[in-house]
């Protein structure tokens, strides 16, 4: 890993039965942060395809050569027609909070990522739902979208993912209510209308079947 001082990411896989004698680095070493002891990583989210794709991605605190500090997405990945991890990478860069990612796989290996986003506008937080995708033929993340309305402050972001790549999120917020959106894969169209989900509920968990069943859990 990255030391005590820089805790970074590390993967053991299970394979052919049996798991890796030993785990591997798979986020940043100490040499990518040169000007603070005390960069970390958090809250990693994995996912992995039938294939043995795997996708990682994780929140990441930097210093910068102006001891300002960076709050990153990034993201890791195993690919299975190599059997090797492709080394880290950053989807997603901001002066302030970048929270909660998380990211699911298709059965080809393109991926999706979402997070929150804190931005801190007139003294006041604003919270944004955030959305990347990843295509594996070019190896490359999307530039970061927006997501949600823009008008209020979400929380609670899940999402899952089929088979097909087709996505659904839902989050709460605290001008629209629950709010659920899709992402057409198959026909193309990418993210679609918004759509309210009523009664609200907290703490909430999203699960989608290979084929497109999904199911959304929460407190109310």
């Amino acid at each position: 890993g990255g030391g005590p001082n820089h805790p970074t990411p590390t993967a053991r896989r299970y394979s052919g039965g049996s798991w890796d004698a030993s785990s591997v680095r798979i986020g940043y070493s100490p040499s990518d942060f040169p000007y603070s002891d005390f960069d970390y990583a958090e809250r990693e989210w994995v996912d992995a395809n039938a294939a043995g794709d795997v996708s990682v991605v994780w929140e990441q605190n930097r210093t910068l050569a102006d001891l300002s500090t960076q709050f990153e997405v990034d993201t890791a990945r195993f690919d299975a027609g190599t059997s090797s991890w492709v080394a880290p990478s950053t989807i997603a860069t901001n002066t302030n909070y970048l929270s909660w990612p998380q990211v699911a796989l298709d059965s080809t290996g393109n991926a999706m990522a979402v997070w929150t986003k804190s931005d801190p506008p007139a003294g006041t937080t604003t919270t944004s739902a955030q959305a990347s995708s990843f295509d594996k033929a070019a190896g490359t993340w999307s530039a970061p979208t927006l997501i949600d309305q823009g008008s209020g402050s979400v929380s609670d972001l899940v999402m899952g993912m089929d088979s097909s790549g087709n996505v659904e999120a839902v989050w709460d917020d605290n001008t629209n209510g629950m709010t659920e959106r899709r992402y057409d894969a198959t026909g193309g169209t990418g993210w679609g209308a918004f759509n309210a989900r009523t009664p609200n509920s907290n703490d909430l968990v999203l699960g989608m079947s290979d084929t497109g069943y999904a199911v959304l859990l929460g407190d109310q």
